[in-house]
């Protein structure tokens, strides 16, 4: 792991009761909550980067990044990136912040 990651593993271990959580529910039914870190607008679509809230103190712990792809009543509907799309986010993402890197 890298001394930046680690870094931030040590930052979110004193933000985490101040992070937005969000819980998703996948096909199965099966729900995960999530520590929203990032969120960035990009290309008319609304993007998050997430980490796992059940992994959040593992050093190796990696965070994903979903597009808003609908909305249902109260419920948004999110989904995983496609590789060239995740490229160009990522890449907007971690020039935002230096507090998380992004590898491709």
């Amino acid at each position: 792991m890298s001394d930046d990651m680690k870094d931030f593993s040590d930052e979110l271990e004193g933000l985490e009761d101040g992070l937005e959580t969000i819980v998703m529910t996948d096909e199965n039914g099966n729900e995960t909550t999530f520590f929203v870190i990032d969120e960035v607008d990009y290309a008319d679509n609304r993007y998050l980067l997430l980490l796992e809230e059940s992994i959040a103190e593992d050093e190796e712990a990696d965070a994903v990044i979903f597009k808003q792809v609908a909305a249902e009543g109260d419920e948004l509907v999110y989904e995983p990136l496609n590789d060239q799309e995740f490229e160009k986010v990522a890449k907007i993402l971690s020039e935002r912040l230096d507090d998380y890197e992004i590898t491709f």
